[in-house]
């Protein structure tokens, strides 16, 4: 099935002085770990990041030739990988918010209806904060589409000691990201009104980032004390050591916390 035909660029076409190579099936390069976090920003490719360009990764290129009306032949060559390079600076640009938006955006609606967004179950209101989240992730460069692992009201998992039971809580790969990449995506969490960590440094977590919606109605007892000590400066973890996102371990992101949440302090 194809749609509008794309012209090859020329010889030694590139992308900011980078020349731009054909990228295809079986192959594994920084390049295609490129291209798969180029696409993730787009919402195309929803896998790990492992460099390796196979199925999911083809089925990634495809979804974006089909968005484009490009052939759809599931292969990154210069002049797709152009078009999308293209798409990814365009969105970044449109859809990063003024300096203090975050700070004054309204409260997230009192939505307490259970749906499924990225295959994980949470309420509207929960959502609604993760979707605001993923577009400050993007404006800072960061992947604007993340991959939740764990949502809310999933009952049974011990090493979350009960906090996914309820409303609010989620939990997002970071697998395949550098630390600073995952603390973005981290800040942008607590921009949208989460009280939001990555474990995995000293915490005997394997990495991933912890989220709770401030606020949330439903959330569990467990998940509210987290929120407190989120507020008090602590990682949210038995004990409550230093926030390591107030210091250099965290890149020093601080707390930020839209006008809407403070009033949970």
């Amino acid at each position: 099935m194809t749609g509008r035909s794309r012209s090859a660029p020329p010889t030694g076409a590139d992308n900011g002085g980078m020349s731009l190579s054909t990228l295809r099936y079986g192959m594994r390069s920084s390049a295609v770990l490129a291209l798969q976090k180029q696409l993730s920003q787009l919402g195309h490719f929803k896998g790990p990041f492992t460099g390796y360009f196979g199925p999911i990764t083809r089925g990634a290129v495809s979804s974006f030739e089909r968005a484009k009306g490009l052939r759809r032949d599931g292969v990154a060559d210069p002049a797709m990988r152009l078009a999308l390079a293209a798409a990814v600076k365009k969105r970044a640009t449109a859809s990063s918010p003024a300096p203090a938006s975050w700070k004054s955006a309204a409260a997230p609606p009192n939505d307490y209806r259970r749906v499924r967004y990225d295959g994980a179950t949470m309420n509207v209101r929960t959502r609604t904060m993760l979707q605001r989240a993923e577009r400050y992730a993007r404006a800072m460069g960061a992947p604007g589409r993340f991959t939740v692992t764990q949502g809310s009201y999933h009952p049974g998992v011990g090493a979350s000691a009960g906090t996914h039971d309820g409303g609010g809580a989620l939990d997002i790969r970071i697998r395949g990201y550098s630390t600073a990449t995952a603390d973005k995506m981290v800040k942008a969490l607590r921009m949208a009104g989460f009280a939001a960590w990555r474990r995995g440094v000293g915490d005997g977590f394997a990495p991933h980032i912890h989220a709770i919606g401030i606020g949330d109605r439903q959330a569990t007892w467990g998940a509210r004390q987290q929120v407190k000590e989120y507020f008090a400066g602590g990682d949210g973890l038995r004990g409550s050591r230093r926030d390591i996102h107030l210091g250099a371990t965290g890149h020093g992101i601080g707390r930020p916390v839209p006008t809407w949440a403070a009033r949970y302090a």
